[in-house]
């Protein structure tokens, strides 16, 4: 098997803009929509972003130029600040990321979003906002490590340890981001975990979920729009940590994936209850096949500054999803194998000598210039 090869990377979104998307043909891959007709009345679109981060991401700023150049006005507002800018949509939420304070309050501005013009749509984010949505997964037959909810008391932590058969686990807010809150707990140490979880992150439960080991090696991530693979990227820890955000020192590098492991992304994308415009599904590579971590289709990072001709692709998604009169994309994921659909893997089974290896680490590469708590 083929390891993933390190992806020309460019952070310059002019560049990125002067530059056609590749025509793909494997792995669901679609070539670039058709050009836009720049001389319909202009339409602003709305990137929802932050109090504590209000300002566009580098890589949502190539979203923005690339929408541009589709004659398409867009402008940037908190979601956590004055409605007006989302009152009448279009709306596409990026880096909400300061969401998980007030989850409440992000939920109620979820809801008051115009309908059929948010992306992701609010009844798509508001599944994926607490994490036992990867446990709903599971049991639809996604490869997904042993995971269970749980009070944030250490008793019951031990008693899904024993329940998941774990001696070595990772506990997480059910609501969470950034890697606030996340700890590694081993059977004996629930209670000093837990009070390390909660002096960064206050929850009433957590998902005690496996630790993969194989995190060590970089977290491989498919970044998709509208269900058509678009690139991927490989995000890595710092020697000895496990969580990959930036403030814990982790960076993200693109990545050619190989069609194996675009698939199984794809398969798990298809166990959706919907269609995300954007979805980033990331994993890891364990005894040869791909492992679920998470799917984002939040406010995830998608690596739009590091790979040339994505922010076009998904600014032409985005289009397509606005405009009633828009071409379909080319190919969709398909849907998951029966196997994989009647498998309940509340625990991952080990593969058989018929899977298919994944790449090992592939090198190390450039990093974006502007961090972000994803």
């Amino acid at each position: 098997m083929r390891r993933p090869r390190l992806c020309a990377q460019r952070s310059d979104c002019q560049s990125l803009r002067e530059t056609p998307a590749p025509a793909r043909s494997s792995g669901g891959v679609r070539g670039p929509l058709p050009s836009w007709d720049t001389g319909a009345p202009m339409e602003t679109i709305t990137l929802a972003t932050c109090a504590a981060w209000p300002a566009l991401s580098t890589s949502d700023a190539c979203l923005a130029a690339a929408l541009r150049a589709r004659g398409r006005n867009v402008v940037s507002a908190p979601w956590n600040d004055a409605f007006e800018p989302f009152a009448h949509g279009p709306v596409v939420i990026r880096s909400t990321w300061d969401y998980h304070e007030t989850p409440d309050a992000y939920v109620a501005w979820l809801d008051r979003l115009p309908a059929g013009r948010a992306f992701n749509p609010p009844s798509l984010i508001r599944w994926n906002l607490a994490k036992t949505y990867v446990v709903d997964l599971a049991q639809r037959g996604a490869p997904v490590p042993r995971s269970r909810a749980a009070v944030a008391e250490p008793g019951a932590v031990a008693a899904a340890m024993t329940a998941l058969g774990l001696h070595d686990a990772v506990i997480k807010p059910l609501i969470g981001a950034s890697g606030f809150g996340v700890e590694r707990v081993a059977r004996g140490g629930e209670a000093g975990a837990l009070a390390r979880a909660m002096a960064r992150k206050p929850t009433a439960q957590v998902l005690v979920q496996e630790f993969l080991a194989e995190i060590a090696d970089g977290e491989l991530a498919g970044v998709f729009f509208d269900g058509a693979f678009s690139h991927g990227l490989r995000r890595v820890p710092v020697a000895g940590e496990f969580r990959i955000n930036t403030q814990y020192g982790g960076r993200m590098e693109a990545i050619t994936l190989t069609p194996d492991v675009i698939d199984a992304m794809a398969a798990v994308l298809a166990l959706l209850p919907e269609r995300p415009l954007y979805a980033r599904v990331d994993g890891v590579a364990r005894a040869g096949r791909f492992m679920l971590i998470e799917v984002e289709v939040n406010e995830p990072g998608l690596g739009l500054d590091l790979v040339a001709g994505a922010a076009e692709r998904f600014a032409d998604a985005v289009i397509a999803r606005l405009s009633s009169s828009a071409a379909r994309p080319q190919q969709y994921c398909r849907r998951a194998p029966s196997s994989m659909r009647s498998r309940a893997i509340s625990h991952a089974r080990p593969p058989s000598a018929a899977t298919k290896r994944l790449p090992k680490r592939p090198i190390a590469s450039r990093t974006p210039t502007t961090p972000s708590p994803r």
